[in-house]
């Protein structure tokens, strides 16, 4: 597997364990929120196709480790800002359990070949 997915990977899996951790275990309710969820499947997805459509600057920018690393550091900060907000911290779980499983489809998918 290629260094930069695992790299991806485990950044986006501390970043979600943390989320969750910050969500607590009544915020964990909201991660049945059908709005939270949109919201986060819906960003992840958008997101994705931002780099499929524009690959040559945005991965450019996204290899950079101030911008990958910098990305996750202002993630856990703004969840540790929306304390408050569990809708949004739930909606940010679900962007990264999709990017998970994006993830594993694009593993599966070139280990196959």
């Amino acid at each position: 597997m290629e260094p930069a997915r695992v790299r991806d990977g485990v950044l986006a899996g501390g970043c979600l364990a943390s989320l969750l951790y910050v969500l607590g275990p009544d915020g964990r309710q909201r991660l049945r929120d059908p709005g939270a969820a949109l919201a986060g499947i819906g960003c992840a997805l958008a997101l994705e196709w931002a780099f499929i459509r524009y690959p040559e600057q945005l991965l450019s920018l996204w290899e950079r480790p101030a911008v990958n690393r910098g990305s996750a550091l202002a993630l856990l900060g703004g969840g540790l800002l929306a304390r408050g907000a569990p809708r949004v911290l739930a909606a940010a779980c679900w962007g990264l359990v999709t990017y998970f499983g994006l993830l594993v489809v694009l593993i599966v998918r070139r280990s196959s070949r």
